[in-house]
């Protein structure tokens, strides 16, 4: 009788111990910021990562939030939302926001600072919309708006 009771035992807790080893395989840690946490906008549109892992949000608070997996920077973008992000080969972060785009590069300090491409830009093509799409290839950054396709080739911008 102890046995068919142990059996019976066993029998019950096996299938539970092996389904619980089960369900923790493959899932993935995931850790939620509210607003308040980080303080900044609640709406993020775009993410990317450099080569350190640092990652990067596009923000609707006039930015880009720097995350280190510690702390939050908000990196300003005076030009209103940040609508997309990309990295390229580098690391390098690449910028598109309300009717600019450009990257962030370091200041003496080795904080990123946004810098604007529109300097670059033909006067006859500076009212443009916002950039949405961000893609790297092969040394070049192409950002699209709706009226314009720009390639930055490291110096200059065409369009």
């Amino acid at each position: 009788m102890v046995n068919r009771l142990c059996i019976a035992i066993l029998g019950f807790l096996i299938p539970f111990s092996l389904s619980s080893q089960v369900f923790e395989k493959g899932m993935v840690l995931v850790k939620n910021y509210s607003p308040i946490e980080n303080g900044f906008g609640a709406w993020n549109y775009a993410i990317a990562r450099d080569h350190r892992g640092v990652m990067y949000f596009g923000n609707n608070d006039d930015g880009v939030l720097e995350f280190d997996g510690v702390s939050w920077r908000k990196i300003s973008v005076p030009k209103g939302i940040v609508w997309s992000l990309a990295s390229d080969s580098e690391g390098r972060i690449y910028v598109g926001s309300e009717g600019d785009f450009g990257m962030l590069v370091p200041d003496a300090s080795g904080k990123l600072q946004y810098r604007s491409f529109l300097p670059f830009v033909p006067d006859s093509a500076k009212l443009f919309s916002s950039v949405y799409n961000i893609f790297c290839h092969r040394g070049n950054v192409y950002f699209s708006s709706t009226e314009y396709l720009f390639t930055w080739t490291g110096k200059t911008v065409s369009v």
